[in-house]
C-alpha cells in the first residue's frame, strides 16, 4: 500500500530551501535520499564521503527525502537509517540538514531522536512543499553490516571477530586468499597495488608461490592486522578518500562469499586448495604511448625514451611473462569471477586475445573481463574487440584518458590521432550500450585546472555518464604530484573543483565520482614544497624529446604567473 500526501503550498519547495541554506550556510553536499534503498551501502558511503575530523561551525550536509517506507514495526524507516549512518560514521547531527515533504517529520524524526540518535542534538529539519510517498515495504532500516544486500545473511553469520577483520580492520585484505596478480617481469603480487613480490613466475609455478613463505607470511600478517609495508599505496589512498569505496574495502566487500577461506587458513598461513576467483593478467609491456607518468616496466616504447633522458634501464624494451601463464590458468577457468586486463596496452596484445577465445570455448561467458585502456586500438589485426565480447555479458572497459585533444596528447604521447579515442567510444556506444563504461583520470600539476572541463565535454558529448568518472592523484611522479602545487596554482584548483561539484553532485547519486575531487581537494591542504628546478628539468626534457611546448596546450595564467614570481621558466 502507498499513501501520497501533498504538502501546502506555502511552504518553500525542496530546491528553495536548498537555495535558502546555501545563502546562509558552506553547503559541502546535498544527497538526494529518493535515489537509494533505506540499507543501501553506496548511502552509507556517500555520506561518509563528507566527513572530516573537524567541521566548519558553518558547514552543512543537506539530505532531501519525498519518499519513506514503513512495515507494522518501525515508522520512516529511510530516516532511521540516515541516523543510524551518522551515528555510525560519527557525524553530529548539527551540521546536518534534513528537507522533507513529509507532513509528519517532526513526529516521526522526534520517536528517532530519543530511540535511535547518540547525539544530544537534533538534526535540522525543514518541512517542503511537494508530494510524499510513504509505502510499506519489507525493507529494514540500516544497521551496522546490513548494506551488504544478498551477503547481509553472510556477515550475520560471521563471528564478532570475523566481522571486525572484514569490515573494520584498516590492513586486512581479502585479496591474498583468492587473487594473484603476475607482472611482465614474472614478479607476482596480489595487487596492483602491492609494492613487492611473492613470487617469479618464470621460475616457479602459480601454484606453489600461492603457499610459498611469502605468500603464507602476507597472509599470516593480515590476519595479525599488522601493518605490511608493500600495502603502504593501499594504505594512502585509504586516508585520502576517507570511505568504503576503496581498493580494499571493495575488494573485501565484492568477494565477502569467500571469506571462509579466510576462516580456513592454515595455522601456517597455508590454504589447503588453490583456486583463483580473481587474477589481473599483465602479460607483456608492449604499448604504442609515452605517458608521462609511466615508466618503461610498463611501457616498451618509453624504453628509448628513459635512456635519452639518462636514466638506468634493466633489461630489453620489451618485458613479458612466463608464456606457460595460460596453460596455468586454464586450470582455474571454473573458479575464476573476475579477470582484469592490463598493459602495456591489453587491446595490443595476443595473450589476452587467445585469453578470451580460451573462456569462450569453455562458455564461461559470465566471467566478469575488465580492461584498463588508452582506447587507441579496436583490435589486433583481424581480430576486433567488439567481435571477441560478443557473447560476454559483463564487460567494463576503464579507459586511461587524461585530457583530450592536444592536452591529451601532451600527456599521452604516441602515434595515435585524438579521434581514434572518440570513435571507438561511439562504436561502444551503438554496438555494445550494455558495456560498462568509465573514465580513469590520473590528476596532475598539469592538468588538474582542466580536469573539470574535460569531464564535462565528454559528458555533454554523450560519450559517458557524469558519475562514472575517476579521479585518482599520482604519487610515483615528484614533479608532476599535484600536491607540490605552489599555493596560487592550488587555490585555482580549487576554485574550479568546488565549482565543479556543483555541477557533478546532482548527476552522481552514489558519489563516487564526487569522491575523487573531493579526495584531492583534502590532499591539497599538504604542505609539499614545489621544486621549480626539478619541475623544469623534467619537462623541458621530455618537451625536447617529444617536440612539444607545455606552453601551447595548458592555460597561460598560472604558467604565466609562475614565470613571472621566477618559479619556472617562459618558454
Amino acid at each position: 500500500m502507498q499513501l501520497t500526501y501533498t504538502n501546502g503550498s506555502n511552504l518553500p519547495s525542496i530546491k528553495d530551501w536548498i537555495a535558502n541554506l546555501e545563502k546562509q550556510y558552506t553547503v559541502v553536499d546535498v544527497i538526494n535520499c529518493d535515489a537509494y534503498s533505506p540499507n543501501n551501502i553506496d548511502l552509507y558511503n556517500r555520506i561518509k564521503v563528507n566527513y572530516r575530523s573537524e567541521f566548519d561551525q558553518h558547514d552543512r550536509i543537506v539530505l532531501t527525502i519525498t519518499r519513506d517506507y514503513h512495515n507494522d514495526q518501525y515508522p520512516a524507516i529511510m530516516l532511521q537509517s540516515i541516523q543510524t549512518m551518522l551515528n555510525e560514521i560519527d557525524i553530529s547531527n548539527f551540521f546536518v540538514c534534513i528537507i522533507s515533504t513529509d507532513p509528519e517529520i517532526d513526529n516521526n524524526y522526534d520517536w528517532i531522536a530519543k530511540n535511535i540518535s547518540t547525539d544530544a542534538v537534533p538534526v535540522h529539519l525543514y518541512k517542503a512543499s511537494g508530494e510524499y510517498e510513504n509505502k510499506i515495504s519489507t525493507f529494514t532500516a540500516y544497521q551496522k553490516f546490513s548494506g551488504f544486500g544478498n551477503n547481509s545473511t553472510i556477515v550475520n553469520q560471521m563471528s564478532d571477530r570475523e566481522k571486525y577483520l572484514l569490515l573494520e580492520s584498516k590492513t586486512f585484505c581479502i585479496l591474498p586468499w583468492i587473487s594473484q596478480y603476475t607482472m611482465p617481469d614474472n614478479n607476482v603480487t596480489p595487487c596492483c597495488l602491492f609494492k613487492g613480490s611473492l613470487g617469479d613466475a618464470g621460475t616457479d609455478s602459480l601454484e606453489e608461490i600461492w603457499n610459498n613463505s611469502k605468500t603464507r607470511q602476507l597472509r599470516l600478517d593480515m590476519l595479525e592486522e599488522k601493518s605490511v609495508t608493500a600495502c603502504s599505496m593501499c594504505y594512502i589512498k585509504g586516508q585520502v578518500y576517507k570511505d568504503d569505496t576503496g581498493f580494499r574495502a571493495s575488494y573485501n566487500r565484492d568477494f565477502i562469499e569467500h571469506f571462509k577461506k579466510v576462516t580456513n587458513t592454515n595455522v601456517d598461513g597455508s590454504l589447503d586448495q588453490f583456486e583463483l576467483k580473481q587474477l589481473n593478467y599483465r602479460p607483456n609491456n608492449l604499448c604504442n604511448l609515452q605517458c608521462r607518468m609511466c615508466s618503461s616496466n610498463y611501457s616498451s616504447s618509453l624504453y628509448q625514451v628513459e635512456r635519452d633522458l639518462g636514466k638506468t634501464v634493466i633489461g630489453g624494451a620489451f618485458k613479458h611473462s612466463n608464456p606457460n601463464l595460460l596453460e596455468q590458468y586454464t586450470k582455474h577457468i571454473n573458479h575464476l569471477q573476475h579477470i582484469i586486463f592490463e598493459g602495456g596496452e591489453p587491446l595490443m596484445m595476443k595473450e589476452t586475445y587467445d585469453f578470451v577465445e580460451l573462456l569462450d570455448k569453455h562458455k564461461r561467458h559470465d566471467i566478469k573481463l575488465q580492461y584498463i585502456t588508452n582506447m587507441t586500438h579496436t583490435g589486433l589485426g583481424k581480430r576486433k574487440a567488439l567481435d571477441l565480447w560478443q557473447n560476454f555479458t559483463n564487460v567494463i572497459v576503464y579507459a586511461s584518458l587524461d585530457a583530450e585533444h592536444g592536452r591529451g596528447l601532451y600527456l599521452r604521447p604516441g602515434s595515435y590521432e585524438w579521434n581514434q579515442i572518440v570513435n571507438f567510444r561511439r562504436q561502444l556506444i551503438e554496438q555494445r550500450p550494455d558495456i560498462f563504461f568509465c573514465v580513469q583520470s590520473t590528476v596532475t600539476i598539469l592538468n588538474a585546472l582542466h580536469m573539470p572541463d574535460f569531464h564535462r565535454s565528454w559528458v555533454e558529448q554523450g560519450l559517458v555518464d557524469a558519475e562514472h568518472w575517476i579521479v585518482n592523484t599520482l604519487y610515483n611522479k615528484e614533479y608532476l604530484r599535484v600536491t607540490t602545487a605552489p599555493a596560487y596554482l592550488k587555490d585555482q584548483i580549487r576554485e574550479r573543483f568546488y565549482k565543479h561539484l556543483e555541477w557533478l553532485r546532482p548527476l552522481d547519486p552514489f558519489g563516487k565520482s564526487s569522491a575523487g575531487y573531493v579526495a584531492i581537494l583534502n590532499t591539497l591542504d599538504n604542505n609539499d614544497q614545489f621544486d621549480p628546478d626539478l619541475f623544469w628539468k623534467e619537462i623541458e626534457q621530455r618537451d625536447t624529446i617529444y617536440n612539444v611546448k607545455l606552453f601551447r596546450y595548458f592555460f597561460q595564467n598560472w604558467l604565466t604567473y609562475l614565470a613571472n614570481c621566477n618559479i619556472i621558466k617562459s618558454n
